[in-house]
């Protein structure tokens, strides 16, 4: 992960957008709350223009999508103990 990633997926925790699986450190799940996201690409927007963070918005906005896409709606080790 780089660091324009790191810091959205910050800014998704954040934003409660994710949260790390409490079983399995270092792995994110998505919590399903549209509004969340929203308001996470909102701070990362307003993160940009005031200077906070020195990136381009486009691609801190396509580094959030990024960690997104990477995370699922549940932790894939809990649903992996689950089915044992």
């Amino acid at each position: 992960m780089d660091e324009l990633e790191t810091k959205a997926l910050q800014i998704l925790i954040d934003n409660e957008a994710i949260e790390e699986c409490e079983s399995h450190p270092g792995i994110y799940v998505d919590n399903g709350d549209p509004e969340a996201v929203s308001k996470a690409y909102a701070a990362a927007n307003a993160m940009v223009q005031s200077g906070e963070i020195e990136a381009p918005k486009e691609k801190l906005l396509a580094a959030i999508g990024s960690v997104l896409g990477g995370v699922a709606e549940e932790c894939p080790k809990c649903a992996e103990a689950e089915e044992e």
